[in-house]
C-alpha cells in the first residue's frame, strides 16, 4: 500500500514538472489584456502546478564525475570561500528551471569577496546554456554569467565538494520568497507562474 502511494505521488510530481509547462505559456502577450474570468481561472486551475514548480525552484542540485577537486561554500556570490579545478561531466536541476547535462571545466579560487574565475560550460543538453566566464576580483549581480546567461543565482547559498565525484547543492532565498508569496497567489518576485492557454 505504501509503495503504491509513493508511486502515485511520484507520478503526480513528474506530471506537474513535465506536462504542465508544456501545456502552459509563461507570459501573456503584453498587448493582450486578459479578462477577469481568465485571470481567476488561471489562478485556480494552475495553483497547484505553480506551487509545485515554485517549491522545486528553491533548491538546485548537481551530480557529476571527473578528474576534479573542489571544495566551495558560498553565502551568496559576494561572500564565500573555496576552490575548484578540473573537468566534470554532470547532470543538474539548476537555477531558473534549467536542467540537463553538461561538461564543466576550468579553475576558480575565492576567499570572502575576492576571487579568480576562469570557468566554462560546454556540450550542454536540455535547457542548460553554454558559457565561458572569466573574472578577477569581486563578483557583481550585473556580471553576464548572472544577469545575461543566468547560469548562476548571485544570491544563492551553495555547498560543493568534489574528489572525482562532484556534488553541489544550492538554496535560493529569492525563490523561497517567491514560493511563499505564491501561496497567496502573488507572482511579483520571479514572475514565473504558468498560465493556461485559453482562447
Amino acid at each position: 500500500m505504501k509503495n503504491n502511494l509513493k508511486v502515485t505521488l511520484l507520478a503526480a510530481v513528474l506530471t506537474f514538472v513535465t506536462v504542465c509547462p508544456a501545456m502552459a505559456q509563461r507570459n501573456l502577450d503584453v498587448s493582450e489584456e486578459p479578462s477577469t474570468g481568465r485571470v481567476v481561472a488561471d489562478k485556480i486551475l494552475m495553483y497547484i502546478p505553480n506551487r509545485v514548480m515554485d517549491f522545486l525552484d528553491i533548491f538546485s542540485i548537481k551530480l557529476g564525475t571527473g578528474v576534479t577537486s573542489k571544495l566551495q561554500v558560498r553565502f551568496t556570490h559576494a561572500f564565500g570561500f573555496g576552490y575548484g579545478v578540473g573537468p566534470t561531466g554532470s547532470v543538474e536541476w539548476s537555477y531558473g528551471r534549467r536542467y540537463g547535462t553538461s561538461l564543466d571545466n576550468g579553475c576558480e579560487i575565492f576567499f570572502l569577496g575576492d576571487g579568480y574565475y576562469d570557468i566554462q560550460r560546454e556540450f550542454s543538453t536540455g535547457t542548460l546554456a553554454d558559457y565561458w566566464y572569466q573574472s578577477q576580483g569581486m563578483q557583481w549581480p550585473e556580471d553576464p554569467v548572472f544577469a545575461r546567461d543566468k547560469a548562476y543565482d548571485y544570491w544563492a547559498l551553495e555547498v560543493e565538494a568534489a574528489a572525482f565525484v562532484d556534488v553541489k547543492v544550492a538554496f535560493h532565498p529569492l525563490e523561497f520568497a517567491d514560493f511563499f508569496a505564491g501561496l497567496f497567489c502573488y507572482d511579483g518576485i520571479s514572475r514565473d507562474d504558468y498560465t493556461l492557454i485559453i482562447p
